[in-house]
């Protein structure tokens, strides 16, 4: 075994290590993050313990001294000798923590921990994705409004048909995204940790340790995940149900399947023959090495190329599910160290890209015109049709007239000639005898021939952009409450909740937490959300400064998850209120 010390570009190193996903998300699986989880989790188990009997306070006090005292290069020795990484971390904690050692793990199996702190990791790791997808949808919608009425040629068996709109055609891509989107959010609505079940799930070791205590099992369990702010799955076996990293991992895979689309599509329109849209390119990017003219979609390219790899891990994870066998197996320990973090990282990179050419796509509106007019006359003619027959013409004398004239037009256009249609039909007296020349002409523009897409499609841009939570943020003894459209700023006199001050108005819809002064400064920007539970506010920025907040739900009726970062800003995905509480988002009082 390599020790962790002794990577380095001499040997291999994975191009998610350093080439594909963000820090953020490489600090959420990395090696000392998931160790200090572990740890975290056995202070909880031990704080529960101590609650009920079993353990003293000075040596939980040690353990928490301890906590954060990774040292992977340590464990790393030890795993050497015995062959089992997380009894290693055990050893190194041990051997750091003199008082508090001999108690570290007590009635727990390795699950208990190593489950508890991949669902930690799964929730933090979704909260990135939401947050990206969310920026992501943002861009898209402001797309979707600037193009809504902009016409443009559709493609049906990558024919030309009709024309659409710009906006419309991206708004199915915005679509999809939202669908995509509410997947992942009730799916980390409904993510669960293992608990601490045992060795077969069924707390037999926990009913033993607690004989004597008036605790039960079940109760040492609350107590633990209260302070995880994790809920537990009801029933498990060594570990939890491995079906919910397999909907996870489907969740990501239709993530990547949209953006595999929307990337493919621009590719397409891209292409000299058409190119309607295209991606940016920098002033000194070089397209390729052998010709120097080359303005490839590299970003589109890189999004497929991933979106591929990542369609392909749902099937390892469906596996893993399947193949747990009885009360379990080892066949997916080895895959999922790999399977989770790259599901993850690739999905990260295809967001932050999709972002990319989302928010610096470039149209290129001379080319879609181009486009209409060779095409576009086609597609008008069923309008032609139409008025003929209202006119009095015969309906199949009509359509053959046209069929003829259009036969004549693609013989044309494959010589290298304007599409003639138009002239065609605007000159012929079985025409003109029905509808005349100008009026013709007007039918034959394709332009105005795209039904009610321009007002779908701006429809379609406010209904995934709408805010959808409340929010609030308690520093020191204001809380901040936020609806769509005033920030207020409250205080607390005697446990009554009053508004201080109106902040600003406007439509927020986004708020970014970032340290200032003798708290945090607010700032807004587009499509944001919070939500959660739990008693605990903590805001990490850029993976390192933490800020945390402890709520008393004695006297405050609001609980709170988490924030995280994902390198630009800070993400609260925890607002809720206590239960029997209600909050008027009009003034922002306790109802």
């Amino acid at each position: 075994m390599a020790t962790p010390e002794n990577y380095t570009h001499d040997s291999y190193l994975s191009p998610f290590t350093w080439r594909y996903g963000s820090e953020p998300m490489r600090r959420i699986w990395s090696e000392s993050h998931k160790r200090r989880l572990w740890r975290r989790i056995w202070v909880a188990l031990a704080e529960a313990q101590e609650e009920a009997g079993l353990v003293s306070a000075e040596q939980v006090a040690d353990l928490r001294k301890h906590m954060d005292k990774i040292n992977i290069a340590r464990a790393h020795e030890i795993e050497v000798e015995i062959q089992h990484d997380l009894m290693a971390e055990v050893h190194t904690f041990a051997e750091q923590a003199k008082v508090g050692g001999a108690i570290i793990h007590l009635g727990a199996t390795s699950m208990d921990i190593e489950d508890n702190a991949e669902a930690l990791r799964l929730r933090d790791a979704m909260d990135l994705l939401l947050g990206k997808t969310e920026r992501l949808l943002g861009h898209l919608a402001e797309q979707v409004r600037r193009w809504a009425a902009t016409p443009t040629m559709a493609f049906t068996h990558l024919q030309p048909a009709e024309p659409t709109t710009v906006g419309y055609r991206l708004a199915q891509t915005a679509q999809d995204l939202a669908v995509d989107l509410e997947q992942l959010r009730h799916l980390q609505s409904q993510l669960r940790g293992k608990g601490f079940k045992g060795a077969v799930g069924t707390s037999a070791s926990y009913e033993q340790l607690l004989s004597d205590s008036p605790l039960s099992a079940r109760d040492l369990e609350q107590r633990i995940m209260e302070r995880l702010s994790l809920e537990a799955f009801e029933v498990t076996t060594q570990t939890y149900p491995r079906k919910q990293e397999w909907l996870i991992a489907n969740a990501l895979a239709g993530i990547a399947g949209t953006l595999y689309k929307f990337a493919f599509d621009l590719r397409l329109l891209q292409s000299p023959p058409l190119g309607e849209w295209s991606e940016p390119f920098g002033s000194k990017q070089i397209g390729s090495s052998a010709m120097p003219f080359k303005r490839n979609p590299i970003n589109a390219e890189k999004i497929d190329s991933l979106a591929r790899y990542v369609s392909t891990l749902p099937n390892v994870l469906w596996h893993n599910a399947a193949h747990s066998l009885l009360e379990r197996t080892l066949d997916d320990s080895a895959n999922r160290r790999v399977v989770l973090p790259e599901l993850f990282l690739a999905t990260d990179e295809l967001l932050r890209v999709g972002t990319r050419l989302v928010r610096d796509l470039q149209i290129n509106e001379e080319a879609i015109q181009r486009t209409l007019t060779t095409y576009g006359p086609f597609a008008a003619t069923e309008r032609l049709l139409m008025e003929a027959v209202k006119a009095g013409a015969d309906r199949q004398h009509f359509h053959e007239l046209i069929r003829r004239h259009a036969l004549a037009a693609w013989a044309a256009i494959g010589a290298g000639h304007g599409n003639p249609l138009m002239a065609l039909l605007t000159t012929d007296p079985q025409v003109t005898q029905h509808i005349p020349a100008e009026r013709a002409r007007q039918l034959l523009d394709a332009s105005g021939y795209v039904g009610d897409a321009p007002a779908r499609a701006q429809a379609l841009a406010g209904a995934v952009t709408q805010s959808r939570w409340g929010c609030a943020l308690l520093v020191g003894e204001r809380l901040y409450v936020a609806r769509r459209n005033l920030l207020f700023a409250t205080h607390t006199t005697t446990g009554q909740e009053e508004v201080h001050e109106q902040v600003r108005g406007g439509n927020i819809e986004r708020l970014i937490l970032a340290p200032g002064g003798d708290g945090l400064i607010l700032h807004f920007a587009p499509s944001y959300e919070w939500r959660g539970i739990s008693n605990v506010l903590r805001l990490t920025l850029d993976g390192a400064e933490e800020w945390r907040a402890e709520m008393r739900p004695e006297v405050r009726p609001w609980g709170y998850q988490s924030i995280s970062s994902d390198g630009e800003s800070l993400r609260a995905t925890a607002f809720t209120l206590r239960e029997g509480v209600e909050l008027d988002w009009e003034t922002g009082r306790v109802k």
